[in-house]
């Protein structure tokens, strides 16, 4: 009885160790140069397997071994930071905006190129031409702005949907 008595309290000192080897990091992330949260983070343990991403408010929660020595966080458009553990519960962590702008890409019907790739003709009409112009439906105020594409009313039956011919007799329509 004496011997199961040590060996449970052993069992038991050992699993509390490995337990207290554990902590929980909290904190929020926000924007550098606004100040407001941001959601969906990616909250790393830098050379581990685990993460997790921030809330709608900013906040995030992650549990880390002794072994951690840093998060990592990074988000799309902003610079990515890495932050030393330390002793304390709490990082919080301020993005700063990376200012790089993306190439333009154009989207085909079958791949996607760099803008400078492309050999065709590309046409593009912004909301800024479409918005002050005084027309009944949107079909009209797009009539004529882009080079190749025609837009025929089919029978001029009241709701009947337009036909878009972009470039030829092939269509693309409303329906």
């Amino acid at each position: 009885m004496k011997k199961l008595l040590q060996s449970l309290f052993i069992l038991l000192f050992i699993a509390g160790s490995a337990m207290a080897q554990e902590r929980t990091i909290t904190g929020t992330v926000t924007g550098k140069e606004d100040g407001l949260p941001l959601p969906g983070v990616s909250v790393k343990i830098k050379g581990a397997a685990g993460g997790t991403t921030t809330t709608a408010d900013g906040k995030y929660s992650i549990r880390i071994t002794s072994q951690a020595t840093a998060l990592e966080f990074s988000y799309i458009g902003f610079i990515t930071q890495t932050r030393p553990v330390g002793s304390g519960n709490q990082i919080n962590v301020s993005l700063s905006g990376d200012s790089k702008t993306l190439s333009d890409v154009v989207v085909t019907g079958y791949t996607t190129q760099a803008k400078r790739d492309v050999t065709g003709s590309i046409a593009s009409i912004s909301a800024e031409q479409l918005k002050n112009v005084p027309v009944q439906s949107f079909e009209q105020a797009l009539a004529g702005k882009a080079a190749g594409v025609n837009i025929i009313q089919p029978n001029g039956v009241l709701n009947n949907p337009p036909v878009f011919r972009v470039r030829g007799i092939n269509s693309i329509s409303l329906s």
